[in-house]
Parts: C-alpha cells; sequence; structure tokens
C-alpha cells in the first residue's frame, strides 16, 4: 500500500554501486592527496631549515624502538608545533570552501570582525606572512627561529 495516496512506492533506489565505487574512490584519493601533499611539502621544508629539532623530540619522548602514538602527542609540543606551521604555511587547501562572517560578531568575549568577500581564499583569509607566531607554537623546548618557517 503506498505512502502516499495516489503514488505507488518504488523499490528502486538512489544508492547504487557505481555511486557507491564513486564515493569510495572521492574519499580515498581526496585524503591520500592532502597527506602526501602534507608529507611532502613537509620534507621539502624540513631540507630547508635544518635547525628545525623535530628529531630530538621525538628521541627525547618516544626513543628509537617504537613510532610515536597518539598519547604521544600531549608530550611533544614542539613537534605538533612544526606540524601546524607545516600546513600553516603550504595551506593544502589554498581554495577551500569559503568562510566568512557576513556582519561583526562578539562571541565568548571577542569581537570577530565581518570579513570582506575578496578573501575566499584560504591563503588570503589567513594573511599568512602578516601574522605573527601562531598560538600553537609554544616556548617551551627548542625554538626554530621566531616562527618554525619563518
Amino acid at each position: 500500500e503506498p505512502c502516499v495516496p495516489g503514488k505507488e512506492e518504488t523499490t528502486e533506489s538512489h544508492f547504487q554501486e557505481e555511486t557507491l565505487v564513486m564515493t569510495t574512490h572521492n574519499l580515498f584519493f581526496g585524503g591520500t592527496e592532502t597527506t602526501s601533499t602534507t608529507l611532502r611539502y613537509g620534507l621539502l621544508i624540513l631540507l630547508k631549515y635544518p635547525e628545525v629539532a623535530v628529531q630530538a623530540e621525538l628521541d627525547a619522548v618516544v626513543g628509537r624502538t617504537r613510532t610515536p602514538r597518539l598519547e604521544d602527542r600531549e608530550h611533544l609540543p614542539y613537534t605538533n608545533a612544526v606540524l601546524h606551521e607545516i600546513q600553516r604555511f603550504i595551506s593544502v587547501l589554498p581554495l577551500g570552501l569559503p568562510r566568512a562572517l557576513t556582519k561583526d560578531t562578539h562571541l565568548r568575549g571577542y569581537f570577530l570582525p565581518k570579513v570582506p568577500r575578496h578573501g575566499d581564499s584560504f591563503h588570503i583569509a589567513l594573511g599568512v606572512g602578516k601574522i605573527g607566531p601562531p598560538s600553537h607554537c609554544y616556548t617551551c623546548g627548542p625554538q626554530p627561529r621566531k616562527t618554525a618557517l619563518g
């Protein structure tokens, strides 16, 4: 018996095997591309700035007998800051989805100004090159420069 009077139910679903294959393909290659780009540029940046001593912190905290684990992250502030700096520096998705406030806003005691629409690029919106060291660059441990990649 149909749910809507006068309209017969259809057993054909929009979900097709081809849709599953294409969605899986998009997710797999989208994730692979951003990860490989981050690794590629991360290695290039670390080659350019050999004074960035991530290995020293990894050896001190993790050692050389095992690989780092997620629970090690809180004990690796320098490594974490360098990884954040690499991602900030290279902007893996420079034309990512635009996000902007349409009006000035106050949120939890902070003033957030309206952002003009001409700054859709993630890189432009961040103003990379105009901002100082990000808040995630901790002052504990060895510092690679004023900013990790400055």
